[in-house]
């Protein structure tokens, strides 16, 4: 499924797009969950996290270029195209990593092939990265980059190298993220990502310059979710 944002004050466009969204639907592939915004305000002010965004240039209270520039502030990975008549501006686009740009009237077969080479970006990241949409924005992060999740009270931590990052939340909805991911609940306020894992003794963990407790009650199965991986290579 791919999140996608249709910026356009023109509801034309904003149908053309979104019926090119369904062709493609019907011919095989992705599945698209398609939100609209008429201007960029709305769309920022109501901003929830988005594989894929269209944004038009040309639009009242702020314009795409713009809108794409307060959008970098809260989320940089989001796919940006621009779907515009001001070729000349779209040019621009390097300037908030925009990915590529449309020129109307939108021809089915230019939109296609941006739209392939957008997935393609998207399909990659998929792999490799969460996304955590929080009440200043969206964090995205590389699974490979967080050492371990910690819960105290009603705050979620998620440490890495060099920045801890926290948020409200509960343990539950860090592992319903992380379950495909290899991590591991040794204690009820933690849980560890198993790459990092150098040695398990006792009932503490080393996990680089961390230890961890093991809680008594989750021991047992902590060893038995480690002997898997191994027996998997995934350690």
């Amino acid at each position: 499924m791919i999140k996608v944002a249709i910026v356009e004050d023109s509801k034309e466009s904003a149908d053309i797009l979104n019926t090119y969204l369904k062709r493609t639907e019907d011919e095989g592939g992705n599945t698209f969950v398609v939100s609209f915004f008429s201007d960029a305000l709305d769309f920022l002010d109501r901003y929830s996290g988005y594989d894929l965004v269209f944004m038009d240039i040309e639009m009242p209270y702020m314009n795409g270029l713009d809108g794409a520039k307060k959008l970098r502030q809260i989320d940089n990975q989001a796919v940006l195209i621009f779907v515009t008549n001001m070729a000349n501006y779209a040019v621009r686009g390097y300037e908030v990593d925009a990915l590529d740009f449309i020129v109307k009237p939108v021809k089915y077969a230019d939109f296609s092939f941006k739209l392939n080479r957008a997935l393609h970006v998207i399909d990659g990241r998929k792999t490799k990265e969460i996304t955590i949409v929080h009440k200043n924005g969206v964090k995205r992060f590389s699974v490979s980059d967080l050492i371990y999740v910690e819960i105290s009270g009603h705050q979620l931590s998620y440490v890495f190298e060099n920045e801890v990052f926290t948020i409200r939340g509960k343990m539950t909805d860090a592992e319903g993220l992380l379950k495909d991911y290899g991590f591991l609940r040794p204690h009820n306020a933690y849980l560890i990502n198993s790459d990092y894992i150098d040695e398990v003794q006792g009932y503490e963990v080393k996990i680089g310059d961390f230890i961890i407790p093991i809680s008594r009650p989750r021991r047992k199965a902590f060893l038995q979710d480690i002997a898997i991986l191994y027996g998997r290579g995934g350690m």
